[in-house]
């Protein structure tokens, strides 16, 4: 259509319909300029809460042994971080430490007579000495806390502390006491759920308008708790089950 503001001489093209400025203004017929604008797309979808994987600890053991304490933590329990899980003895321990607190007991002297080929200045061997001997307390499964312990009280022990990585829940737990392990294996697994993801079902068409670090609003249907996420840059992955892209909310 063409309005006619009854100005024009030009003899409009063929089809041209000619409204007058009279019925215009009785069918409410407007001008305007167009123009780019923001237009807010909103879709509304179902997804599924899983653990951040950066922030699921499994704490494993780093030689053979046996559990000898046990406390009050099972599954499902919150933890805080440093929080004492268990205790476990293993025979390489008290060798270890006689090892790790006689470098700290020696003097100078003895360290570099001890390591002289290695042309080393005596401040030197001993910060190399007490280097390797923490290394191999950490890499048996003693935590910084009770090597520093150690060093305080010179007190060779046989129960080393099993501690919390981070404050989370406990969602593993295979322990329990008088239990043999051998290295390698999962004591506990703990997740710190302070941030989660959200597994979000999208349909192909909707997943392709969904861009990483958009805004997205979660809401928990029991108790009516709105949380703020945003898109993952990892990509959608499909699933074949349900027919649905996986978008990753953070």
């Amino acid at each position: 259509t063409k309005t006619d503001t009854g100005t024009g001489t030009s003899s409009p093209p063929p089809g041209t319909v000619r409204i007058t400025p009279e019925k215009q203004q009785v069918i409410g017929v407007r001008t305007g300029v167009v123009e780019k604008a923001a237009v807010e797309h909103f879709i509304r979808t179902v997804g599924r809460v899983a653990p951040d994987e950066k922030r699921v600890y499994r704490l494993v053991a780093g030689t053979d042994g046996w559990i000898r304490e046990t406390y009050n933590n099972d599954t499902g329990t919150l933890v805080k971080k440093d929080e004492r899980l268990a205790s476990f003895y293993s025979p390489l321990f008290r060798t270890t430490q006689i090892n790790y607190l006689s470098v700290l007991g020696s003097s100078p002297d003895e360290r570099y007579d001890a390591g002289r080929r290695q042309a080393l200045a005596p401040s030197q061997l001993a910060t190399l000495d007490i280097k390797t001997y923490i290394d191999a307390l950490e890499s048996l499964g003693m935590s910084e806390q009770q090597i520093k312990e150690l060093a305080s009280t010179r007190q060779v022990t046989d129960n080393v502390y099993i501690l919390a990585p981070a404050t989370g829940f406990i969602i593993a737990r295979n322990v329990s006491p008088g239990q043999q392990f051998e290295k390698g294996f999962e004591w506990y697994r703990i997740a710190d759920l302070s941030r989660v993801w959200v597994l979000a079902d999208l349909f192909r068409n909707e997943a392709e308008s969904v861009r990483p670090g958009m805004k997205v609003r979660v809401t928990i249907p029991e108790t009516r708790k709105t949380l703020d996420a945003v898109v993952s840059t990892v990509l959608p992955q499909f699933d074949a089950a349900s027919r649905t892209m996986k978008v990753r909310l953070e």
